[in-house]
């Protein structure tokens, strides 16, 4: 709430006087940039002078600004990180190489190109998710493939 200031017309007087007793000194501009939020700055200009209070304005519009630029400035990155992903997503599912993401114990299909969908047999990509790899290894290879996981899944390095 901004309430009603007196002002002292006092010439030549000390900064005290020139002030008044209701009105304490107005904070300096520093002062009025150090506020933390807006609320701040309005609670610190409450009890000021006209001029103050339209210090205190143009620094909230000032602040206003630069988070409308930051904004704008965040949605573009945004929108560069979306057409960013969009773009290695299409790599990935059009690879003429089947890829296949497995989850953490190496048992369950996370994520499937459309590539390797086709070589197992599978009409879409999403047809492979949270299969098991074993559904598609012959009975007789999935002793290697056990050691292959145990491997890869206690190794700290990428293993492709």
């Amino acid at each position: 709430m901004i309430r009603p200031v007196g002002i002292s017309l006092a010439t030549n007087a000390s900064s005290d006087e020139a002030y008044g007793a209701a009105e304490a000194p107005a904070p300096a501009a520093g002062e009025l940039r150090a506020a933390q939020t807006p609320a701040d700055l309005l609670a610190t200009v409450e009890s000021t002078a006209p001029e103050q209070m339209w210090r205190a304005l143009h620094e909230l519009r000032l602040r206003q600004i630069e988070l409308e630029v930051r904004n704008e400035e965040l949605r573009q990155a945004q929108v560069a990180a979306e057409a960013a992903r969009a773009h290695y997503h299409e790599l990935y599912d059009a690879a003429p190489v089947g890829y296949l993401l497995l989850t953490d114990n190496g048992i369950t299909i996370a994520q499937a190109n459309r590539r390797a969908a086709a070589l197992l047999g599978a009409a879409d990509p999403q047809a492979l998710l949270r299969q098991p790899l074993t559904r598609f290894i012959l009975r007789d290879d999935q002793e290697r493939l056990d050691l292959l996981k145990k491997r890869v899944v206690g190794s700290v390095e990428p293993q492709v």
